[in-house]
């Protein structure tokens, strides 16, 4: 009997072996498969947990920048009784403005004014002269505007006589005078 222990032995042995190199040969694969199934359930709750987290942060976004724009608008269109502010800020705002505005075209229309009175009273003189009377003060405006005028001429006739001076010496050297271009 001896003899067939060894042998059942032996057999149960390589049926083990054989059972075992199946299930490794099987089990690689299915470890594997098992491994990427685990992986992909987990990527799709991921997933879906990241996009209700993301949804979630959407609306609390949301719901801060309408707290947000509430406050503003609180801020700058609203009348605040408490600290005796009777209009808004815009509204103070645009009265500061066209405060300045005002002041700023008033400041203009003094300046001219003044600017023009100067003509405006020669102007009133003028009418009440006759027309002698005008024609005289013509005159003397018309002679007082010529004076500078007369200047501007003798200073022309200066350097008309110097540059003549100047053509001379240059023909006394022997040199050509210079001759005007003509247009």
């Amino acid at each position: 009997m001896a003899g067939l222990g060894g042998t059942v032995a032996v057999g149960l042995a390589a049926e083990a072996t054989s059972a075992t190199f199946f299930a490794s040969a099987l089990f690689l694969p299915l470890a594997v498969g098992a491994a990427l199934w685990v992986l992909m359930q987990g990527r799709t709750g991921w997933t879906r947990t990241a996009g209700v987290q993301l949804k979630r942060a959407q609306q609390e976004l949301d719901k801060h920048l309408s707290d947000v724009r509430d406050q503003v608008r609180r801020c700058y269109f609203d009348v605040d009784s408490a600290a005796r502010r009777h209009q808004s800020l815009m509204n103070a705002h645009f009265h500061q403005f066209t405060d300045m505005i005002g002041d700023y075209l008033q400041r203009i229309v003094h300046e001219q004014s003044e600017e023009d009175s100067p003509e405006l009273a020669r102007l009133t003189e003028q009418a009440k002269l006759d027309e002698q009377q005008r024609a005289a003060t013509c005159l003397a405006e018309l002679r007082g505007q010529l004076v500078p005028w007369g200047q501007v001429g003798q200073g022309i006739q200066r350097i008309i006589r110097e540059l003549t001076g100047i053509e001379q010496t240059l023909a006394g050297l022997g040199q050509p005078p210079v001759e005007e271009q003509q247009a």
